[in-house]
């Protein structure tokens, strides 16, 4: 690549992945290491090493669980100015999944079609967030049934970032 700084990112990291992990800490380099995990358990070898290393650390991100998801989409549009109906809030909740981000992102969508004082409907909920990843999940489906593997990854990629729910995925790919 040239030379300077590179920062290497490690997507589904894994506690089988902790001794090299520790071998590239223990390496004299000028790189950054970013390791994406899901949940690890406290015992965690990987979570372990990350928060007593002194050349690592651990960032523990928790999503909003259930009830609160609903509660602080709710609490974001209050802020704004905007009401939501029940079924439509609970419609949205379902929609953007777990990830806080993929919350917030609903949020000033929706924030932004109703507009000031406004009120949400499912109808319209489903105008404004109904469409979110479509494009990025067809697009995943047929490059994994092609075989296109670095494709299908890339635009799973970006379906989940837009917003799409992996189950949605999932019934998106079981159609086909």
């Amino acid at each position: 690549f040239g030379g300077g700084r590179r920062v290497v990112l490690v997507r589904d990291a894994a506690d089988s992945m902790a001794k090299a992990v520790e071998a590239a800490l223990e390496a004299p380099a000028d790189s950054l290491i970013i390791l994406l995990a899901g949940d690890l358990a406290a015992r965690s070898r990987l979570r372990t090493l990350a928060e007593k290393h002194p050349a690592a650390a651990a960032i523990a991100c928790y999503p909003p669980e259930g009830a609160k998801r609903g509660s602080d989409l709710e609490a974001s549009l209050r802020a704004d100015g905007v009401s939501i109906e029940r079924d439509a809030l609970s419609w949205c909740v379902m929609r953007a999944g777990a990830e806080s981000g993929a919350l917030r992102q609903a949020a000033e969508a929706l924030s932004l079609y109703a507009g000031p004082n406004g009120r949400l409907t499912l109808e319209d909920c489903v105008a404004a967030l109904g469409d979110q990843g479509s494009a990025s999940v067809q697009d995943a489906v047929d490059a994994a049934l092609t075989g296109d593997i670095a494709t299908a990854d890339r635009a799973l990629g970006l379906a989940i970032e837009e917003g799409a729910a992996p189950v949605g995925i999932l019934r998106v790919l079981l159609g086909e």
